[in-house]
């Protein structure tokens, strides 16, 4: 087979694949309770066909013969990709997978259900078959990793098993609790510094405005609304993301715009010469959130990005907030129950949480049933505070409903990786002055240059070395936020 030959096939599996997401994405925004059965069907009869082409004998022939040829960079990455896909794809019996996406094509909306009516047994049984088949699934296409879990966490980001991440996660813990204490200990507490609320589709509007002002491309992307934010990417051309308003709670909005824009123009960055190949979405989950998380807290929380732009977000809602009282509140540290809503101290130690339970239910550790108590024990343990009921607590995130195991980590690597990026940044930049002025296009074409135009031609480690010869380094991020929280809190 030919790389012509291949990339032909590879547009149809890219093809299809953006039908299901299409389908994924009516799901979450714009189909009726009525309307889910229907949908259901339609994207299993997609996935049939997904399954059929990304399994083809002849594509695996063809796959063989070409990774031992010698391809360009881009070439030898869109081989790897496949062939990777396609090894784990074939390991899993074809009726189990479309059972599967059957099971995933009703959670969604039943999870949204849950949560609305806070009820997690509402929810129980679907997410005891998913999780019933991702275990399957992981033991079907298991090699070398030394336990399940390293299997899911793979997909999502290679090379970072649970012997790292533990690793990670202990620098942390050893970092961030004892820090969190102190300021506890402060006394400090900054107000929230408006009263009263906001109409929903005021808000909206702002939010689109301050997208664009990021550097996200509305005539390349739409924003709607949905139960919990997300960014779906359908090429570099058509990019989409949703946000919840809370009238009560405007920052909410606000950062979920920031986060989702910085998903949103890492998608409409790539290269499209990578349009419809196995390289087209990103590095790993983990850069992905790393740009999220860049634009969220490393710019939307600093002072000289509102500087320019504060009598703006006033004007829009109606406030007469003052500029530092705002920044102290956005920037405070205190133990909370929402993920979505926590500062960058306690962030890493929600995404503990549920490492922790996955890693449990993946080891046969506790069942589905148990993880309300789980859940609520750990918080605890974690953040000293009780969870009042279970749609604040375990049914809070979207992620299982969709069979999203082995992806929360991403979260907390996209962080200190954000941290990695900000220190390279700077040495080629004056990103204090640039936020000072408004010009965010400079900030948004290093990003481009160094980390979106590649897609998935590279892994995490080797864009970090081409960025700034080293490979992940968390104590960029740990360093980050000592210094950030002992200015704030006057831990000195």
């Amino acid at each position: 087979m030919e790389m012509k030959e291949l990339l032909k096939i590879g547009k149809e599996i890219s093809l299809l694949g953006k039908f299901l997401t299409l389908a994924s994405w009516d799901q979450e925004t714009e189909t009726p309770e009525g309307g889910q059965e229907g949908l259901g069907e339609m994207m299993e009869y997609l996935s049939g066909l997904y399954y059929a082409k990304s399994t083809d004998p002849v594509l695996k022939e063809g796959l063989e013969q070409l990774s031992k040829e010698e391809l360009s960079v881009k070439d030898a990455a869109i081989v790897r990709n496949m062939k990777e896909g396609l090894d784990r794809m074939a390991k899993i019996p074809q009726d189990e997978y479309l059972a599967y996406q059957r099971i995933l094509t009703r959670s969604q909306s039943l999870w949204a259900k849950a949560k609305r009516e806070n009820n997690f047994d509402m929810f129980k049984d679907a997410l005891k078959e998913i999780v019933s088949y991702e275990k399957k699934f992981a033991g079907y296409t298991r090699t070398d990793e030394a336990c399940l879990y390293d299997v899911v966490l793979n997909q999502y980001e290679k090379g970072f098993t649970t012997a790292k991440l533990n690793e990670f996660f202990c620098l942390l813990k050893n970092e961030i609790v004892p820090l969190l204490k102190k300021i506890q200990e402060s006394g400090i507490d900054y107000q929230k510094p408006y009263e009263g609320t906001v109409d929903a589709d005021v808000q909206e509007k702002y939010n689109k405005k301050l997208a664009e002002y990021i550097g996200f491309d509305l005539n390349r992307g739409v924003i709607k609304r949905s139960e919990h934010p997300f960014t779906t990417g359908l090429s570099a051309d058509d990019v989409r993301f949703t946000n919840h308003y809370y009238e009560d709670k405007l920052e909410s909005a606000i950062f979920s715009t920031i986060h989702e824009g910085g998903h949103g123009m890492y998608e409409q960055g790539v290269s499209k010469e990578l349009e419809d190949t196995a390289v087209a979405g990103g590095a790993s989950m983990g850069v992905h959130e790393s740009q999220s998380r860049f634009y969220e807290n490393l710019i939307g929380r600093s002072k000289s990005f509102w500087n320019p732009i504060f009598s703006d977000l006033n004007d829009a809602y109606g406030l007469k907030m003052n500029l530092d009282d705002f920044m102290n509140y956005i920037n405070r540290a205190e133990a909370s129950l929402i993920r979505t809503e926590a500062d960058e101290l306690t962030y890493s130690l929600h995404i503990m949480i549920r490492y922790e339970l996955e890693q449990m239910l993946f080891n046969d550790e506790i069942e589905v049933e148990d993880l309300p108590c789980a859940w609520n024990q750990k918080v605890k343990d974690f953040l000293g505070i009780d969870v009042p009921n279970d749609a604040m607590g375990v049914l809070q995130d979207v992620h299982w409903s969709g069979g999203m195991f082995g992806y929360f980590p991403s979260y907390a690597i996209g962080s200190a990786i954000a941290s990695q990026i900000m220190a390279a940044m700077k040495k080629e930049l004056d990103v204090e002055d640039l936020l000072m002025k408004g010009d965010l296009k400079q900030i948004k074409d290093f990003l481009d240059y160094h980390i979106h135009q590649h897609g998935s031609i590279y892994t995490t480690n080797e864009l970090l070395n081409k960025m700034m010869n080293e490979e992940f380094n968390p104590q960029y991020y740990v360093d980050y936020l000592k210094e950030k929280y002992t200015k704030l809190y006057h831990l000195d």
